[in-house]
């Protein structure tokens, strides 16, 4: 009986506006929704064209990740050009690596014509380390070039082709150090627009080492599920760009932002990497500092993340989701999870000259 009722509910319906049946759905493809990584997350009309912009980090204390940066970079491109086949997608790509100044070796590139692999002759031009860490002034500059980008697309097409595209855009971030060159712009600035780029219909990932992650991100307006903290090893590294390829493919395939999962965290930064408060050879530098830091991270914990503040040099925890007692802890006899020249070094926060008072 309910389905009759349903019937004939229908039928009057359409009797008092005979056009309603006739009614395009065209907003289908912008409300369903989908599992990524576990979750359901809004699944974006299929893009037509994406600006795709890589920022990289290339100040001196990239020095034992740079091969594993590069050989990532051509992995990414590599992807993206693929499911840009695939998906029939135009793809304009610029790629820019920075330290003390910011340079831009390829910039609005058709990236289905663009020759892949990268030679290796390029790849230590582009990526081997040296100077320091030009990040927020590098970010702003090319993420308004890539807003220009996506208006430039947009006002070379004609006004029937611009009511059939979908122009998106994803912004790929990769450093392993605090900024401390950038004279120009502060991390509100990159997050205003950050927010304007993302009703825009850009996309962002966020990978960093020697720092939380996903604390900086959000200072910079770039959700927590799109930043990844990893460890300044080239295990690691290799690990994080892994994860941020796969994403990236996902993202550029359904045009929403994909979120990493705990596993991929948990890859890019191993708890081996993480010095617990129990560790009995640590050095007096961080000795010295355990019971206040612990303390301050105590009180930053939300939830289950822990985001242990910025000044505190230990081994980045960014991508816990583990309550602190669980954290695995050194044994006794053990040799200090980080001498103290390398903790001087990997957490200065961007090659020589850092500002942070521990270089």
């Amino acid at each position: 009986m309910s389905n009759t009722n349903t019937t004939n509910q229908t039928n009057q319906t359409n009797q008092t506006n005979p056009n309603m049946s006739q009614i395009p759905l065209a907003c289908l493809n912008r409300v369903k929704r989908t599992k990524v990584n576990g979750a359901w997350s809004a699944r974006a009309h299929p893009l037509t064209h994406q600006i795709v912009e890589a920022i990289v980090d290339r100040s001196g204390s990239m020095g034992v990740l740079w091969t594993s940066t590069s050989q990532g970079m051509d992995n990414f491109l590599h992807s993206q050009r693929r499911v840009a086949r695939e998906k029939k997608i135009k793809t304009i790509f610029s790629l820019t690596t920075f330290d003390d100044t910011a340079e831009t070796y390829y910039d609005k590139v058709d990236l289905a014509s663009f020759n892949l692999p990268l030679l290796d002759a390029d790849k230590q031009k582009m990526f081997y380390p040296r100077g320091m860490t030009l990040l927020r002034d590098t970010l702003m500059h090319r993420l308004c070039a890539a807003a220009r980008a996506r208006k430039e697309l947009l006002a070379s097409m004609t006004p029937a082709e611009r009511a059939n595209a979908n122009v998106g855009g994803l912004i790929l971030i990769n450093t392993d150090g605090q900024d401390n060159q950038s004279r120009l712009f502060t991390a509100d600035n990159i997050d205003e627009k950050v927010t304007q780029m993302k009703a825009d219909g850009f996309t962002f990932t966020f990978m960093a080492a020697n720092q939380d992650a996903i604390r900086t991100a959000a200072s910079f307006g770039i959700g927590a599920g799109a930043a990844i903290t990893f460890a300044p090893t080239a295990q690691a590294n290799e690990a994080c760009w892994r994860s941020a390829v796969a994403n990236a493919a996902v993202a550029t395939a359904t045009g929403a932002q994909i979120p990493y999962t705990q596993l991929q965290r948990d890859t890019s930064a191993p708890a081996a990497m993480h010095v617990p408060q129990s560790a009995p050879a640590r050095p007096a530098m961080v000795r010295a500092q355990t019971g206040a830091a612990y303390a301050a991270a105590r009180r930053c914990h939300n939830g289950n993340r822990l985001h242990r503040p910025a000044q505190f040099p230990m081994a980045p925890t960014g991508n816990l989701i583990l309550p602190m007692p669980a954290i695995p802890a050194v044994a006794a006899a053990g040799p200090p999870l980080f001498p103290p020249a390398r903790i001087q070094r990997a957490y200065g926060g961007g090659g020589r000259g850092c500002s942070s008072g521990y270089c």
